[in-house]
């Protein structure tokens, strides 16, 4: 190791160089790593989502849950299956072992299910494996002053959605929400023969009109008479002249009428909303782009004033930045604290300042290894940072320490920095190379676990790695320069330490009685410490939920809804809630199907809200609802 010492003291112009270098890229490095809250990972399940609207939950069970699970009971690596089936839904999760690729999982699953005959009616199954990167950057809902239609629909696909996917390092703009045309199809069977189009070309015909389509309620013979589309449908006209057979159109087989609107609910503070989620790409800064994307919403508001509002429900650009911010001043804390514990044992300014330079160094070098290896700065890779800032110092002061216990007299020639490296340089290697050996097996841990943990141990590995480099080069060069002035301090020895070993010694009833005693109280405390994964007073949103009884009439659930919207209206604290009731095919997208008899409510409390008090106000309003289970929890 000695090598490296040898070449910064011969050459010292590159060693400066190199160390500004480093500086600047290190500095440029941070400002241009992507950031996000999480790195990308895979989640170690997969989930079926099929819809299925006027179909019981009896025949859901029967006829389209077990069949699929029968058909992905092989799946390699499949620990266990939940299902959920209600009316008009049902969901798998499929979970796996941790070694397993869930990707190829998914493949293997999607391809068991194509070969799943499913009955007429029922929607093709959605398969999905929820990424970290797949978590939306921005979600805002589009609320209108009127009731959203086709015509409102189609101005956010042609003119609301281009001006986000415009924007650069926008990977998917995706809408949701909104109440499609639906429309019912009464086929006369006897006409549809005659024209030579069986019934279920029928349905694949439909089903390419940018259209879902199910059975309806009318059979005959045990085969469906009816059909129900839903779709963004330009118009009634278009779908009467589809064309069957040669001249024989969809109108001479069948009646055809506008239905009803199903029996779903989205609301954005009480009003009808359509939903965008804007998901960023994987090499975009989630604290830019969110930026960005608040200024089109502010643009949209201004443009479409007195017919849209956009309000952004989420943006995951604030949340990033306050972790990274908090993060970034736990670092520098860390730093400040180390500085002071150096100076307070070594108790000189040059000798200290020479130490404390291998953190901005080890960190800025770090950065650049960092953007190589295209990790992402996230709170991960920063708690990396966290854990080894105290760590970058440790082979600096003991180089340091070495070469001012073997000054003395002695001038600080090159061959007495090389001699004075030397003698422990062995020994801060090794204890380098042992921490980052703890960290290695990290990269080798198999399945969508090694995606998480790899950035962890990566970042630490390249910081303390940075701070052995440092301290073999910089230091002992610094020191040459530094140290020449520095005077030798007569040792004295410390006589309160001994005295109090001595004591402690022969009274050793009381320090073991205070030893059992911080460990039985420290049990005590973490008993009763109160314990979650965040805490309730300052949690992301509120979710609260009414669950009715099955067969409940929808017009009864809406009584409900519009009970809790105006309690929530009128409560402080509430900066933005949604409201979701009923089975659509929009939340089947993210396997996020629910009962159709469960009503949500999400709750974006401001800044400063007690979400717990709050949570414990709006479980005081159960008996506002006797027909209805409510529950309600912090997220």
């Amino acid at each position: 190791m000695t090598w490296f010492t040898k070449w910064a003291l011969r050459n010292k112009a590159a060693l400066a160089f190199s160390v500004v270098a480093s500086m600047i890229f290190g500095i440029f490095s941070y400002t241009t790593i992507p950031m996000e809250l999480m790195p990308s990972a895979d989640q170690p399940y997969v989930t079926i989502s099929v819809v299925g609207n006027g179909v019981d939950a009896v025949s859901m069970d029967e006829q389209v849950t077990q069949p699929i699970e029968k058909a992905i009971n092989g799946v390699k690596g499949k620990q266990n299956v939940v299902a959920q089936t209600g009316n008009n839904f049902t969901q798998l999760t499929v979970t796996f072992e941790s070694s397993i690729d869930v990707k190829e999982a998914k493949q293997q699953i999607q391809e068991r299910i194509s070969m799943v005959n499913l009955p007429n009616g029922v929607m093709k199954p959605y398969v999905v494996n929820l990424n970290t990167s797949e978590i939306p950057i921005v979600e805002l809902g589009l609320t209108f002053d009127k009731e959203v239609g086709n015509t409102e629909l189609n101005l956010v696909e042609n003119e609301i959605m281009p001006m986000f996917q415009d924007l650069k390092g926008i990977g998917n703009v995706i809408v949701n929400g909104g109440k499609n045309q639906q429309v019912m199809i009464k086929v006369d069977p006897e006409k549809l023969a005659a024209a030579g189009f069986p019934l279920e070309k029928l349905y694949t015909l439909l089903q390419g009109k940018n259209a879902s389509v199910a059975m309806g309620e009318q059979t005959l013979n045990n085969e469906a008479t009816s059909i129900i589309v839903t779709g963004k449908l330009e118009s009634l006209e278009d779908l009467k002249n589809i064309e069957l057979n040669g001249d024989t159109k969809l109108q001479d087989v069948a009646d055809i009428s506008m239905q009803k609107d199903t029996e779903s609910i989205t609301h954005l503070n009480g009003k009808n909303f359509i939903d965008v989620v804007i998901q960023k790409d994987s090499t975009s800064n989630a604290v830019t782009l969110g930026q960005e994307v608040e200024d089109t919403v502010k643009k949209i508001n201004q443009d479409y004033k007195g017919t849209l509002q956009a309000t952004i429900v989420m943006n995951l650009g604030d949340t990033v930045l306050d972790s990274i911010n908090s993060m970034t001043r736990e670092v520098l804390t860390g730093a400040l604290f180390a500085t002071l514990i150096i100076w307070l044992f070594l108790r000189s300014f040059r000798m200290t300042l020479i130490t404390i330079v291998s953190i901005p160094l080890s960190l800025c070098i770090t950065m650049i290894l960092l953007s190589f290896f295209g990790v992402t700065l996230n709170i991960l890779t920063l708690g990396g940072i966290a854990v080894s800032v105290g760590r970058l110092v440790d082979d600096s002061i003991v180089v340091v320490e070495n070469i001012y216990r073997r000054k003395k007299d002695n001038e600080l020639t090159p061959a007495f920095l090389v001699e004075a490296v030397k003698e422990v340089g062995a020994a801060i290697t090794s204890s380098t190379l042992t921490t980052v050996a703890v960290f290695l097996p990290m990269l080798i841990v198999s399945g969508g676990l090694r995606d998480i943990v790899a950035p962890f141990a990566i970042t630490i590995t390249c910081s303390l790695l940075a701070s052995l480099l440092v301290s073999l080069t910089v230091v002992p060069a610094l020191s040459g320069r530094m140290m020449s002035k520095v005077k030798m301090k007569e040792h004295k020895q410390n006589s309160f330490y001994p005295s109090l070993l001595k004591w402690s010694l022969n009274h050793k009833w009381l320090p073991i009685t205070i030893a059992v005693l911080v460990v039985v109280g420290s049990v005590g405390l973490f008993v009763s410490m109160p314990k979650g994964s965040v805490d309730q007073k300052d949690s992301a949103y509120i979710e609260i939920g009414l669950r009715y009884q099955n067969g409940t009439p929808f017009s009864e659930m809406e009584d409900g809804v519009a009970k809790m919207e105006d309690i929530l209206a009128d409560k402080d604290g509430v900066k933005t809630h949604i409201t979701i009731a009923g089975v659509n095919e929009d939340a089947a997208q993210y396997g996020n199907l629910q009962d159709a008899n469960v009503v949500r409510f999400m709750v974006f409390p401001k800044e400063g809200t007690d979400s717990a008090k709050f949570v414990k106000d709006i479980r005081k309003t159960k008996d506002q609802f006797p027909d209805a289970e409510l529950t309600a929890d912090t997220a």
